[in-house]
């Protein structure tokens, strides 16, 4: 994570529009999860994640998602999630799946890595939809 992504992590906490926890393993940085770009008004938030590859497979951010998912539906009292992210990255795809989430489609070039342009599949998660999958 740089410094500029570090410092807007903390102006998002400041004004309430975000939050960002680190994935720790016995005192080690394993990776990093949040919400950012809050919007109260229509109740939806964009969540991302980071794992290190050596914490890869263990669970890790499957726990810490179902955790934010909790938390921003319960406590944020939240209506809508969603997760973006590179068709290439399996991983990820996976553990939008894991969490409820629903494949909502792919848009074609919709960001930039690495210089090049990507195709970023669009999941998303109703608070109704959370609620059946935890009663």
């Amino acid at each position: 994570m740089a410094c500029s992504d570090i410092r807007h992590s903390l102006q998002e906490l400041a004004d309430g529009t975000g939050r960002h926890w680190a994935i720790a393993v016995q005192g080690r940085l394993a990776g990093i999860i949040g919400a950012g770009g809050i919007d109260r008004n229509a109740r939806k938030v964009e969540i991302g994640y980071w794992l290190a590859k050596e914490y890869e497979g263990k669970g890790l951010m499957t726990r810490a998602g179902k955790a934010l998912v909790a938390y921003l539906f319960e406590t944020a009292a939240l209506n809508r999630l969603d997760i973006r992210c590179d068709v290439r990255n399996t991983r990820s795809r996976a553990l939008a799946e894991r969490l409820g989430f629903m494949h909502e489609g792919t848009r074609r070039q919709a960001d930039k890595i690495g210089g090049e342009f990507v195709d970023m599949h669009c999941f998303g998660l109703l608070r109704e939809e959370w609620a059946q999958l935890c009663p």
